[in-house]
């Protein structure tokens, strides 16, 4: 991956402060002045020295949609009678043959669940940047975020979220477009939690008590995904809708979901921030990236909402900071990553990576997998309500895992 070009579907000049150099965006801003108003409003951030990172960017690809409208959505091949493979079936009995008549009926619901749902322009919402409302709305840049509804502490709550590159991008203040046909339906946002740039592409949105009785939250789907799953999404793309077309699931890391996907880079851009929605409309992920020319997409998971969510009613929370099946410690949800270090016995460090926002599972092995390494340390920086901004006067913390006791710790560290 690490030769990958990312494409990334923010679409503010404000994203350099958050993504490394290198990374590309494929929507520009259409206008000097808005790219000038997004600078103004842009924190500037430092960077610790000799820092290496993965070279790329996020976005996601897209299909237009005629009419601005989902069309039915194909569902998996269903048999429609099982009668049409019983010469096939002869040696098989009869409980076998009505197994797999359940199965097709299961399977024909769930399909027909999708495919009959309302229009999803009605959950899914265009996003524009409240620093540049004075632009007419056609010269603004455009993301995607969605509404979603769950349940805390016995209480049905809704809320929105959207990509973590784009709330830092376009700031806290948001304005989500709905239609219901051709009626705009406007409802501001702000962004209240991030998820960690190591753990989650992810953002929690906080929405008006009272929403418009049309606007229909999706659910958030309660079981992993399974390999080959199929899953659709939908969202804004030069301020029209599109439809992503079907995705099957390749890879879930417990923080991304990776899935199949081929469409044309002129589609891409605006997408990120889209739902990608299972058989039965659930909500899975959240579309934050495709390989430049590749056939894959990421999108990130949506059970770290969950930890999200439980930040803004508790004021914070942990996060798991997992490689493969190992859990080397928790981050707060709050906690920026600068660097990991291999340690021998002795904590002498023998090997080194500078995260510059990016930290994959696989270098954390890589690291922990050496000759003579004990231990792995975590430079940490608490940044607040502020995750774009660096600063020395921040809390830090070195989380410390112990690969031969299988244990962590943390230490403070004092400038």
């Amino acid at each position: 991956m690490k030769h990958s070009i990312f494409v990334c579907s923010l679409a503010v000049a404000f994203s350099a402060a958050v993504y490394p150099s290198g990374n590309v965006c494929a929507q520009k801003l259409p206008v000097r002045q808005a790219a000038k108003a997004a600078a103004e409003k842009a924190v500037s951030v430092p960077r610790l020295p000799a820092v290496r990172g993965l070279k790329g960017s996020f976005s996601v690809p897209s299909v237009p949609v005629a009419g601005a409208r989902v069309p039915k959505v194909p569902g998996q091949p269903v048999l429609s009678s099982v009668d049409a493979l019983k010469p096939a079936l002869q040696k098989v009995d009869q409980t076998a043959l009505e197994a797999a008549k359940q199965a097709a009926q299961k399977a024909k619901q769930a399909a027909g669940k999708i495919s009959a749902a309302p229009d999803m322009r009605l959950s899914i919402a265009k996003v524009q940047s409240a620093l540049l409302a004075e632009l007419p709305e056609a010269q603004q840049p455009v993301a995607t975020a969605f509404i979603f509804k769950t349940t805390y502490n016995g209480k049905e709550e809704v809320w929105g979220a959207t990509a973590a590159h784009i709330a830092k991008g376009m700031g806290k203040k948001l304005t989500l477009i709905f239609y219901n046909g051709n009626t705009k339906i406007i409802v501001p946002a702000e962004v209240v939690q991030y998820g960690p740039n190591m753990i989650s592409d992810l953002a929690l949105l906080k929405l008006p008590e009272k929403l418009p009785a049309e606007i229909v939250p999706l659910p958030l789907a309660q079981i992993p995904s399974t390999r080959g799953e199929a899953f659709i999404s939908g969202g804004y793309s030069g301020h029209h809708f599109v439809y992503t077309g079907k995705q099957h699931l390749q890879k879930d890391n417990s923080r991304f979901l990776r899935t199949d996907f081929s469409v044309p880079l002129k589609h891409r851009a605006g997408l990120c921030g889209a739902p990608l929605l299972n058989a039965q409309g659930e909500v899975t992920g959240i579309h934050c990236g495709s390989v430049w020319g590749g056939d894959f997409a990421y999108a990130a998971n949506t059970g770290v909402l969950d930890y999200l969510l439980k930040a803004q009613h508790e004021g914070s929370a942990d996060i798991p900071l997992v490689a493969g099946p190992l859990r080397l410690g928790f981050l707060k949800t709050t906690e920026h990553i600068h660097s990991v270090e291999a340690l021998n016995a002795r904590q002498q460090t023998i090997g080194r990576y500078d995260t510059e926002n990016r930290l994959t599972q696989s270098t954390m092995l890589a690291l922990l997998n050496q000759p003579e390494v004990r231990f792995l340390r975590f430079m940490l920086e608490d940044r607040g309500a502020k995750p774009v901004e660096f600063s020395m006067n921040n809390p830090f913390r070195y989380l410390i895992y112990d690969k031969e006791e299988k244990s962590f710790y943390y230490q403070d560290i004092h400038w």
